[in-house]
Parts: C-alpha cells; structure tokens; sequence
C-alpha cells in the first residue's frame, strides 16, 4: 500500500470513529449587575401592616449550563442581590426613616430560548423556577422594631436580553430578570414581633460573560 492509501485509510478510520455532532456544547457563565426591590408589604404578629421600602442594590451570580442546538439552553442559576433600606411606614403612617441589608439568594434552573439571526446578535428569552432564601437586618426609627432573620420559598424568574459574540467561545450577554420571591416571613428578636407574608420582586438589569466549551 503506498504512502498516500495509508493516509487515506487513517483519515476514514477516524472519521468513523469520531463522534457525530450532536449540538450538545456546555457553557458557563458570570454577571453582575442593578437591581431594583419593590416594595415589601407584611403584617406584624400584633396584625399591624407595614411597608419597607429600599434603595437600589446589586446582583451578582453565575450559571452552568448546555446548548443543546440553535434554539434552546438549559442551565442552573446561582446568584444573590442585596438591597440598603430606605424608609417605613406602619399603620398607613407616613414613611420615616429606616436602616440595614435586605437580602436574596436564589437556586434557579432556567431555561432559555435563542433567536438566531445569523449575525453576532442573538437575542433570547426565557425563565426559571428553583427555591430562594431571604435575610435581612433592618432597623426602623424605633431599634427594638424591623426586619430580621428572613425564611425562604420557591422562587421563579421571568427574563430577556442579548448576546453578543466578541470572539471564539466568548459573549457578552446584557439581559433583564424579573425575580419573585414570595411570602418571607421575618422575626425580630429585640421586640418578639414576627412579620409575615413578604414578597420580594426584584427587576435586575444584568451584564455578564459567558465561555462556550
């Protein structure tokens, strides 16, 4: 057999031998970001209504997750936003001041879907649903009183945006998240108050980076 048959030979055994393209391509990505909390309504155990409000925090996180073709990705979300405490008020009271963290971290499996427009734009949208834990620390005018020691729930996620292709496995993504993370219930155990029924509704605008394998 001459040089060029064996060539031949090889090049064929290893393109039967190499696996077919099935589209299946992992990726892992990172954001940071603005998030914006509405505000959080609860009754205290003494069955006293109360309103916080909060200045605008940060989110920040990271995913793993497969593109299984042009279309669709799957993925888990890991992230956390904080939030600084602007006011109060109780008892349809006018608001007055307040201090300390309110916090969120999030589990997520997301799913998402991919716009091809055959350029380096592909816009996506999607969401997710997973389980989300609450903390805070907040002090109203009166320190025995205010928000602590927040409990967790489902949470899910409704969310939009952008990639842009800057280079071989690298994007930038610029995306929007609604987050909704419902009936927290918080202690204070200063006072003994409980305070119930909080939801936590985030708007998130977020720019991350994402490497594809």
């Amino acid at each position: 057999m001459t040089a060029f048959g064996l060539v031949s030979a090889s090049a064929m055994a290893a393109d039967v031998a190499a696996p077919a393209d099935t589209g299946f391509k992992p990726y892992v990505s990172v954001f940071v970001g603005a998030s914006f909390l509405n505000d959080v309504n609860t009754v205290s155990s003494h069955s006293i209504p109360y309103t916080a409000r909060f200045n605008m925090g940060y989110i920040l996180g990271g995913a793993a997750g497969v593109k299984w073709n042009d279309l669709l990705r799957t993925e888990i979300e890991f992230s956390h936003n904080s939030f600084g405490a602007k006011d109060y008020s109780s008892n349809g009271k006018a608001f007055i001041g307040a201090s300390g963290p309110m916090s969120a971290t999030y589990l997520l499996g997301n799913v998402w879907l991919d716009l091809p427009t055959h350029s380096q734009f592909t816009p996506y949208i999607g969401g997710g649903v997973g389980y989300g834990w609450a903390n805070a620390d907040l002090t109203f005018t009166e320190p025995k009183y205010g928000y602590q020691n927040g409990s967790g729930n489902l949470v899910w996620q409704l969310g939009a945006g952008v990639k842009f292709s800057v280079r071989d496995h690298l994007d930038i993504d610029l995306g929007y998240r609604y987050k909704a993370l419902d009936n927290i219930n918080f202690s204070n155990n200063t006072s003994g108050y409980t305070y119930t029924g909080g939801n936590l509704r985030s708007h998130n605008i977020e720019l991350g980076l994402t490497y594809n394998f």
